[in-house]
């Protein structure tokens, strides 16, 4: 079903409020209509997964706002063939639009003005559409066909020989001009130009800012075939990720390069944690480089929730295994066996601390952040004011869990290890970066 059918039969049905679009934007998964690799996407969205608005954007646009646009389609007015007929639309809520080719007109076309069996206005041509063969009678056969006996299309149409120039769209009402858009033959790619969603970001490590970036001509026209692969440089900042909305792509979103498509590529900055400017950077073999310049506000910055990765301080080396040191309130995973650090959150519902302890330790002094089995059993308690083990207490190697047989009355010592003579038998090996093989003696890997 088309964008333009859905809407005529929803717009007809009185008893809707509105209408769910599946799917706005493009999705990761479920490759639809095409299951080759490298296809990702699906590729039903009114928008990819860049945010670039397709042409079915501007369909629902023009249906369902009534701020006055035109939109011109198809977006490329560069490669075609000189005299090739070009079917050019324009979706408008605007009632009449006229075509201009490099200044000649090309025709008005205009939209009729109906109402709905219930009196809502609407605006559609008189065309059959032929969009519904299920309609075998009345006076649209093969048409869907509205209650009130009418039927047409939602967007203008004209037949264009293809010649290099300025396509412009001009939407009138009442005689006067409310819209425009234009199309522009574009020549050989020269430079790259950025543009931010916006100019400013708060300084608490995880704003982000969305910044375009495009392969111009030398009039500043975006070219639609260009396919130059960009790499991006960020100062004072952290790049997120990157894209194109390419749906057949494999290329990483977490890089610092991407290819261009239809001329575009889009680049994600992560702001940091102290007040300044910062300067996105991008470059592309034989094209003019782009400087994009952003500044954070110096003041009323947001308190630090998240901090970005870059922005963590560097580990303690002298103690490897210890944590991260950062004032941030937030939960920290440690190694060995990972634990969930509850020390400085609190509690909702059961806390971790208050669950089955792991295996190397005790249910009595199951601490709520470990900091370690040291070897001589002994548990040490939970520390109370930094958020790193002390380096007097550096931490060891768990063992394996043991577990005696039936019968042999061994005992089982604070991490795990058999205590007293008798055959053990390991009951399941917990993997960790420092513990890789089974008990020393056991004989087995």
């Amino acid at each position: 079903m088309s964008g333009e059918y859905g809407l005529k039969k929803d717009r007809d049905r009185k008893w809707f409020t509105g209408e769910f679009l599946w799917s706005g934007i493009d999705y990761l998964g479920e490759p639809t209509p095409y299951d080759a690799f490298p296809v990702k996407a699906s590729f039903f969205g009114a928008v990819d997964t860049a945010g670039f608005p397709k042409d079915m954007y501007h369909l629902f646009k023009s249906q369902w706002t009534e701020k006055p646009m035109v939109h011109l389609l198809p977006m490329n007015w560069t490669d075609h063939r000189p005299g090739e007929v070009v079917d050019v639309w324009a979706y408008s809520n605007v009632d009449t639009v006229e075509l201009f080719l490099s200044g000649k007109s090309l025709g008005t076309r205009k939209f009729d003005e109906k109402k709905t069996t219930d009196g809502r206005t609407y605006l559609e041509t008189i065309e059959a559409t032929g969009d519904d063969k299920t309609v075998t009678g009345g006076p649209w056969p093969g048409s869907y066909t509205s209650p009130n006996g009418s039927a047409g299309k939602l967007h203008l149409t004209w037949k264009v020989p293809f010649a290099p120039g300025e396509l412009k769209a001009v939407a009138r009402r009442d005689g006067r001009t409310v819209a425009t858009d234009v199309l522009r033959t574009a020549g050989d790619p020269h430079a790259l130009r950025l543009t931010s969603d916006r100019k400013s970001l708060g300084a608490d490590g995880r704003s982000l800012c969305f910044v375009t970036a495009e392969v111009v001509d030398a009039r500043g026209v975006v070219v639609p075939g260009a396919d130059h692969s960009i790499a991006f440089d960020v100062d004072g900042e952290s790049l997120a990720g990157v894209d194109n909305g390419r749906e057949e792509s494999a290329e990483r979103y977490q890089a610092s390069t991407r290819t261009a498509f239809h001329g575009k590529a889009l680049a994600i900055v992560r702001s940091g944690t102290e007040d300044g400017s910062l300067t996105l950077r991008a470059r592309s073999a034989g094209l003019r480089t782009a400087d994009g310049d952003r500044d954070r506000p110096r003041h009323d910055r947001p308190k630090v929730l998240t901090p970005a990765a870059d922005s963590l301080p560097t580990p303690d080396r002298a103690h490897p295994t210890t944590l991260w040191r950062t004032p941030v309130t937030r939960a920290v995973r440690t190694p060995c066996p990972p634990r969930w650090s509850t020390a400085t959150r609190p509690p909702v519902g059961p806390t971790r601390s208050s669950r089955r302890p792991r295996p190397c330790c005790p249910p009595s002094t199951a601490p709520a952040r470990r900091t370690g089995c040291p070897s001589s059993g002994a548990v040490p308690a939970p520390s109370t004011g930094s958020r790193s083990p002390s380096p007097s207490t550096p931490r060891t190697p768990c063992p394996l869990r043991w577990r005696s047989p039936p019968g042999t009355g061994a005992a089982i010592g604070p991490c795990g290890e058999p205590t007293s003579t008798g055959p053990p038998r390991p009951t399941r090996r917990r993997w960790s970066p420092s513990t890789r093989y089974a008990a020393p003696g056991s004989g087995s890997r």
